[in-house]
């Protein structure tokens, strides 16, 4: 397995507290990762040739702007991209959105995303959106807006129609929310699913997540950290350790080689029962991977995967020699 871009969320506090939010962040929350240990991580990535980028979020990072700007400074240093994950809330006009944008070019910023959706709106006005969405082109920063989806409230193709003309030349992105987090207290109804397929694939990005307590995780799902799929802490383990323990025995792997089908097969076989209908395959990963049943049920199958693996690359893909 390859990561290609490393993310750290450097907080769990946030402006807001949205009803959806997979992280229950709040204004009361108040982990916050120390500058020493994001430095640390990002001078990592900065060491392994593989990372291109290290993605900045929360929460809401830019709760603390000193020290995103100084972050992004420091992976522009080490020839990285440098990313950032905000919800906007501090563009209130235009005197502060563009003071602080022409910051972040400074520091060397490559890509802001700033997430909009129903809930979002309720802590953050759509002007604020807008006044981005026109002065970011005027400091030189590529703006997309990533569209979260509900059932019940305006949908993600209603904020493209609110917004119309001045999501032009604009990159956005729609997903899907997960009953995950505070998610998970919404009713049902709130969320759009599909019947489960058993060709569905793990839409694995490249992207290892380190979360603001410090553990690591193999991607940015939003229900990727309440599952077992953890190999470790930064805390404990280089992220080069980290990235090459998911390769060697992590179930993330396993599932990667192996497929859903696969797995929906081994759940069924210990009398797991799985919905038909799924937000996802990440909605599906949770769930496989949040139950302590299943975790230890499918871990001799992957155990047996990298037998067979490491027997091939022994054997030079002969079996077993003469």
């Amino acid at each position: 397995m390859i990561f290609s871009k490393v993310g750290i969320a450097l907080t769990d506090r946030c402006s807001a507290s949205c009803a959806m939010c997979c992280f229950r962040c709040t204004p009361h929350n108040r982990q916050v990762l120390s500058r020493e240990t994001v430095f640390s991580v990002i001078r990592q990535a900065g060491e392994i040739p593989e990372i291109k980028a290290v993605g900045l979020s929360g929460g809401e990072a830019m709760l603390y702007p000193e020290l995103v700007l100084d972050s992004i400074a420091e992976i522009k240093r080490l020839h990285m991209r440098a990313t950032l994950t905000s919800n906007g809330f501090w563009a209130k006009d235009d005197a502060a959105a563009a003071d602080m944008l022409a910051a972040l070019r400074r520091a060397g910023l490559d890509g802001l995303s700033v997430s909009v959706d129903a809930y979002h709106m309720q802590y953050v006005p759509l002007d604020c959106i807008r006044r981005l969405l026109r002065l970011c082109p005027q400091q030189g920063i590529p703006l997309s807006l990533a569209l979260g989806d509900v059932l019940s409230g305006p949908r993600a193709g209603e904020l493209v129609a609110t917004l119309g003309r001045d999501l032009y030349q604009t990159q956005v992105t729609v997903y899907p929310f997960m009953p995950v987090g505070a998610g998970s207290d919404l009713d049902t109804e709130a969320f759009s699913t599909v019947p489960f397929e058993e060709t569905w694939q793990c839409p694995f990005q490249g992207d290892l997540l380190v979360l603001y307590d410090g553990a690591a995780y193999p991607c940015c799902s939003q229900a990727v950290y309440q599952n077992a799929l953890s190999n470790g802490s930064i805390y404990t383990h280089s992220l080069r350790e980290l990235m090459e323990s998911y390769e060697r025995v992590c179930l993330f792997s396993g599932l990667r080689r192996m497929g859903f089908g696969k797995m929906a097969t081994i759940a069924a076989d210990v009398g797991i029962a799985l919905s038909e209908a799924f937000v996802s395959p990440c909605h599906l990963c949770s769930t496989l991977f949040g139950n302590p049943a299943f975790c230890a049920a499918v871990q001799p199958y992957i155990e047996a995967e990298y037998a067979g693996l490491v027997k091939t690359a022994l054997t030079g893909g002969k079996g077993e020699s003469a």
